[in-house]
């Protein structure tokens, strides 16, 4: 019969909550009123972190979180923002390339041929890679780390508060 961990740094890695960072997010999300979350401070949350350049329209860098609050629980959408390497939708998979000269790229592919590769990298930046010497599905998210880890436990909430109401 499985059980669940006992000690804290076990759960918080089943919880998706892996140690990116000496953040104890479970603990620091437990203490936060939710019911005092505002959208509209919650939105400008949300743009002021860079959010809406992957997650708006129609990019190719991260999905549209219109309704992923229906989708997910609060705990699974926050252990996604903060570990977002832990788990990435197929469709945003990124790849990795490494050239000749050792340098390497993750990114989305805009362009492939034999000739070079243009990767989306960032939101609104492309590369072009060329003398290629090493393709593969990448193992870590575009998305940066640790974009939540100054937010204020009101940032939180206001931005949890945002994201259910799209």
């Amino acid at each position: 019969l499985a059980r669940h961990p006992d000690d804290s740094e076990a759960a918080a890695d089943l919880a998706g909550f892996a140690a990116t960072t000496d953040i104890d997010w479970p603990e620091r999300l437990g203490k936060v009123d939710w019911s005092a979350g505002d959208v509209v401070r919650g939105k400008l949350v949300y743009q002021q972190r860079a959010c809406a350049s992957c997650h708006d329209a129609n990019s190719r860098l991260g999905p549209a979180l219109n309704g992923v609050s229906k989708r997910f629980d609060r705990d699974a959408l926050f252990a996604s923002i903060v570990n977002p390497h832990a788990t990435i939708s197929p469709a945003y998979k990124a790849i990795e390339v490494t050239t000749r000269e050792g340098e390497t790229y993750v990114g989305s592919a805009v362009y492939d041929s034999p000739a070079h590769t243009i990767l989306a990298i960032a939101p609104n930046v492309t590369v072009m890679v060329k003398d290629i010497v090493k393709r593969g599905p990448a193992t870590r998210s575009i998305m940066p780390e640790g974009l939540l880890n100054d937010a204020t436990p009101e940032q939180l909430a206001d931005l949890y508060a945002f994201l259910s109401s799209r």
